[in-house]
Formats: C-alpha cells, structure tokens, sequence
C-alpha cells in the first residue's frame, strides 16, 4: 500500500522494501542526484499520510518513522565494557538514554541506528497452560494492556473548594507496572471454582533483552554498538 502511494512523487527514481523476521519493515525511497532532501521528505510523508488508514490497525498504532539518510554509514561507534561490570543491555540503554538524541539533533545527521538491543519486560507464554484455562494470547495481551496504564489519581482541595481551604495537591497514582513479579500478578481470569488466573500461572515474566536477534561483542567482552 504504501509503496503504491509513493509513485508519483518528484525525482523519485524507484522504492525498495525490506522486511525482518521480527515483523519490521523498512521502505526505502531513492531520489535523483540533486533532489532537495527536506522536500523529498516533505513529499513522502504527505504521501504515507494517505497510505496511513489503510494499513492494518497495528502498524498504526505501532507507529511508521519517516528519516532522510544515505545508504552508507557515515560513522560505526562502539562501546565495550573493559571488566565486564556491564552487560550488552546495559550499554545499548546508555546509549539511547546519553547518546542518541544530542547526536540525532546534530545538523546533518539524518538517521540514528543502535546495534544491540535494550531491557525490557519479556513474557514467554505457555501454550499448553494458555489452553488448559482456555486463554489466548490476545487475552494475555488485553489484560496487560487494561493493567498497566498511567491512570490520574485526582485532587485533594480541588475546586470547587469549600470555605477555609487551604490546601491543594495533587496526587500521583503510581499505576505503571515495574518489576517483573507487579506484571506476573497481572490478573486473566477467574476459574468456575472461583480461583484466579494470573500472568505467571501461564508465562515466564522476567526482565531481558528487547530482542535476541543481535548480538555484540568485542574481543570476546559484552558490547553494543551505534551508526550515524
């Protein structure tokens, strides 16, 4: 769809799509030498914008990032941790957390690639288990969902304030979950004898790496990486 969309746009000399085994893609648009890239830019996403509703609904709400940028790297940066203190996950949180958005607002930079992967909360379901209490995984993934939002906890002497308030404040629910045993807790089901269905009755919860596609290491030693 998208690459239907994009015919018609000035200089555009042809589109190549790429697509990875964890359901990413990226569509690449090659111009004529000479096109203005902010233009081209410009173009396309006005393009993707009516390419956008007709796209399954989570590519949309995964979101599609529109970058102006070379084929080649201008520059490969790695980082290594000497005693080993740090692990691969660790060094590729550094670098989106102290890294990436100074040198990605750097004039002249048009894309920004981390080589390695960050933490984050992985849940390995059980299929056997998932079956046993009659669930799927879109009801593992609703109930994650419905359980770990950012919820606004209100006021204390809000208004309309009574005669003699003095004081206001606002409270600070904290309803987004953190460790692995808060989304293990995450509530499924309850049984026809009244017992409860919880995440870690039927998955493994525990805190890993974003993705196990990649891996880096120099000299033997943990390792991430980032390209300009």
């Amino acid at each position: 769809v998208i690459e239907q969309q994009l015919n018609g746009i000035d200089n555009l000399r042809y589109v190549s799509s790429e697509s990875n085994s964890d359901g990413s893609m990226t569509i690449t648009a090659t111009f004529n030498q000479g096109t203005n890239p902010d233009t081209a830019q410009v173009q396309v996403q006005n393009k993707l914008n009516l390419a956008t509703p007709l796209l399954p609904q989570e590519v949309q709400q995964q979101g599609i990032r529109v970058t102006k940028a070379v084929k080649n790297f201008l520059m490969v940066i790695g980082l290594v941790s000497e005693d080993g203190s740090m692990g691969k996950e660790d060094l590729a949180n550094y670098i989106v957390s102290n890294m990436q958005d100074p040198i990605s607002r750097t004039s002249g930079v048009g894309d920004f690639q981390v080589f390695g992967s960050q933490y984050a909360m992985r849940i390995w379901l059980d299929p056997a288990k998932l079956n046993n209490f009659q669930l799927t995984p879109v009801d593992v993934r609703d109930a994650i969902t419905a359980q770990n939002v950012q919820v606004s906890s209100g006021q204390l002497g809000g208004l309309p304030s009574i005669s003699g308030q003095q004081l206001n404040a606002t409270i600070i629910g904290k309803t987004r979950l953190q460790t692995a045993e808060q989304f293990g807790n995450i509530f499924l089901k309850v049984n026809t004898d009244g017992s409860q269905v919880r995440l870690k009755d039927v998955a493994t919860v525990g805190l890993g790496a974003e993705n196990y596609s990649t891996d880096s290491q120099f000299d033997g030693k943990p390792a991430s990486g980032l390209a300009i």
